[in-house]
């Protein structure tokens, strides 16, 4: 057994003790703060569908004029402790948010952690059946690093009202001031939103290149194994498990990337255009339906075009004066 194998089992082991309990402790904490948070929302969209039914229910009576002053004064108690209790489940609703951004922080730490350690490692290595392992391993981590991704966050400003801005008809310095402002705040976020998109793309750009590298490997493997190795592993076999690294993503990672695909495709049908018409639509919580990491790449490189064609049509708008 030469030095530099047992240095590489040494430190798949350091790895495997130092990071693998702290990320696999932390990725637990994530799939229940996510549960649970998910709990909350069924019950307080469960509240307010029961509150609009009370509104139109008191609006029905209004109409009729069978107005029961008894009945109605039942209802708005009925209504204001329904109001209480959806007061008290959205704060809690914003602190679990906030913890769940905390954990997938850490979590995105602990992923980049791995990540540079197996890269520097990778580069130190030689032998093909070292690197396909360390590549697996980067894999892993690449692919539930991008599941941690927060989702985007829908526009602050209303894109139908940037539409009908024109610095040139403003009828005072006032008018123009405000709007001009208005315009250079919505390019900032724009331009902030692209940037989160690029380093996304990028990302899953170096995950599937990666992918296929260690395809590569096992394949270049398989023709220097004896003849009945290579009959229990052949590449037929591996392409009929889509797996990325040597485990599929788990059930909360693909519903976590499927959340950021839904939330992206939501900003993008807020713009005016050609986007208005670029709908799309999935069972999130079926446990059928999923994206691939393809399909997800598509999807950023998408919202990477039409939100550049968005900012040129503000800087249009700021710099036409």
């Amino acid at each position: 057994m030469t030095r530099g194998f047992i240095s590489f089992i040494i430190f798949i082991l350091t790895i495997s003790l130092s990071l693998a309990g702290n990320i696999s402790q932390v990725e637990k904490q994530l799939e229940t703060e996510i549960f649970e948070h998910s709990l909350l929302q069924k019950k307080l969209d469960s509240l307010r569908i029961t509150l609009e039914r009370y509104a139109r229910q008191i609006e029905s009576e209004k109409k009729l004029g069978t107005v029961e002053e008894k009945k109605i004064r039942g209802w708005f108690e009925e209504i204001n402790g329904i109001s209480r209790e959806i007061n008290l489940l959205e704060k809690k609703s914003q602190t679990l948010q906030q913890k769940i951004l905390q954990t997938r922080t850490r979590l995105d730490t602990y992923y980049s952690e791995a990540i540079d350690s197996l890269q520097e490692l990778s580069r130190q290595t030689s032998e093909q059946q070292k690197l396909v392992e360390i590549n697996e391993l980067i894999l892993d981590y690449t692919a539930k690093r991008i599941s941690v991704l927060p989702a985007f966050t829908a526009f602050s400003f209303d894109p139908q009202k940037i539409t009908g801005i024109s610095l040139r008809e403003t009828r005072d310095s006032l008018e123009y001031a405000i709007y001009l402002d208005y315009l250079t705040n919505a390019r900032k976020e724009v331009k902030t939103i692209l940037h989160s998109i690029e380093i996304t793309r990028k990302e899953l750009d170096d995950l599937l290149w990666l992918q296929q590298r260690s395809n590569r490997f096992l394949e270049e493997l398989d023709e220097n194994r004896p003849m009945a190795l290579f009959s229990q592993t052949s590449s037929s076999d591996r392409t009929a498990q889509p797996t990325f690294g040597s485990n599929e993503l788990s059930e909360g990672e693909k519903i976590s990337m499927q959340t950021q695909t839904q939330s992206l495709f939501n900003l993008l049908n807020q713009l005016p255009g050609e986007t208005s018409n670029y709908s799309w639509t999935a069972p999130l919580d079926s446990g059928r339906v999923y994206l691939t990491l393809e399909d997800y790449r598509k999807t950023l490189q998408d919202a990477e075009k039409f939100l550049k064609n968005y900012q040129k049509l503000l800087d249009h708008k700021i710099n036409f004066k």
